[in-house]
């Protein structure tokens, strides 16, 4: 996992859950309830990246997040968002 090695060199690293992924979830049905959601609710990735950016003002706002010194990864799908 990248983050591993990012938070090992002193990289602040804030994570959230992609879409049907997280506690109580089970991430192989997940690719399945992604293309239910693109059939019945497509803006259901607009929603969450509405939700990510929320979430970095929150962390620039509680100084927590330097706006200029700022990096966004993903992997697999995340990284497709």
């Amino acid at each position: 996992q990248p983050v591993v090695r990012l938070s090992q060199q002193g990289i602040r690293v804030f994570s959230w859950d992609l879409p049907f992924h997280g506690p109580g979830q089970d991430p192989h049905a997940a690719m399945h309830q992604w293309a239910n959601e693109f059939i019945h609710r497509s803006s259901f990735i607009s929603d969450f990246l509405d939700l990510c950016q929320n979430n970095i003002a929150y962390l620039i706002d509680q100084g927590l997040v330097d706006p200029h010194q700022l990096g966004v990864a993903g992997l697999s799908r995340g990284g497709f968002i």
